[in-house]
């Protein structure tokens, strides 16, 4: 489940905050991470009960990353470690302080290493489970950390470097439009043709928002993202549930020929 880049990357938010059949759900949804292996994982609301299932679950293949959790709920990073990806020893945090969620953006620099006569391209990844979606404060929270991310690849872009900004944004379009994205930056959902049947990520009934987002810089550059769907419709048999409240997004990138 490769892209011709060897670059896959899965992001999902895992629902640790329900209590039901947690245990179980986040073991689905770690098998379904063996079985398809993708090169980089993003998880949001990843719990302290869930935690070391996960890793566990998937430390001997992937090389697991979660920060410096200042809540009882967190995101997750983890790279493969037979990818193409060089697996660094640590992790950056961008804390945001006036986040009264606990907030924080993961930042993992590496490189991608490229079939010969090339060699390798830099590039980093961030992830991040932005300010949740109440009103009055949070809205401006919520823009003030998506500028941070956004500013933060455009400044890698300009050095040369790729950057993929991925997780649960808890964001409208509208609010996307206001904070600007950078010329730089695009959002995939949108580049591989914005089709409404992948939009919906928060898995249910009610059409809301886009909650879950991936964005790549520089939209021009070498890595270019050919597949986007949507993971986790399938309820998991055994309890009558899915293994989430949110899909997971999926995306294989290739190398500009």
């Amino acid at each position: 489940a490769t892209g011709e880049s060897g670059l896959s990357l899965l992001t999902w938010n895992i629902y640790g905050l329900h209590p039901g059949e947690l245990q179980e759900r986040t073991s689905a949804v770690c098998d379904y991470v063996l079985k398809h292996s993708p090169s980089v994982v993003f998880f949001q609301e990843v719990v302290q009960q869930t935690w070391p299932t996960i890793t566990s679950h998937l430390g001997s293949q992937y090389h697991c990353y979660c920060g410096r959790p200042r809540a009882h709920y967190f995101h997750a990073l983890l790279i493969r470690n037979d990818s193409d990806i060089k697996c660094p020893t640590d992790e950056n945090v961008i804390n945001f302080p006036t986040s009264t969620q606990g907030r924080y953006i993961i930042e993992v620099s590496t490189s991608l290493v490229l079939p010969p006569p090339l060699h390798s391209v830099k590039i980093h990844f961030l992830t991040s489970h932005i300010e949740s979606m109440d009103e009055g404060h949070n809205v401006a929270e919520r823009k003030s950390q998506l500028k941070v991310a956004f500013n933060r690849m455009e400044e890698l872009n300009k050095m040369g470097t790729i950057s993929i900004f991925g997780g649960d944004m808890n964001t409208y379009d509208s609010e996307i439009l206001e904070i600007g994205l950078p010329p730089s930056v695009t959002d995939i959902w949108e580049y591989c043709g914005a089709e409404k049947g992948k939009k919906q990520t928060w898995n249910t009934n009610v059409p809301v928002f886009r909650p879950d987002r991936v964005y790549l810089g520089p939209k021009d550059g070498p890595l270019i993202p050919v597949k986007f769907c949507l993971v986790g419709r399938e309820k998991l048999s055994k309890y009558n549930c899915y293994p989430s409240d949110h899909l997971g997004i999926w995306i294989d990138f290739k190398l500009k020929s």
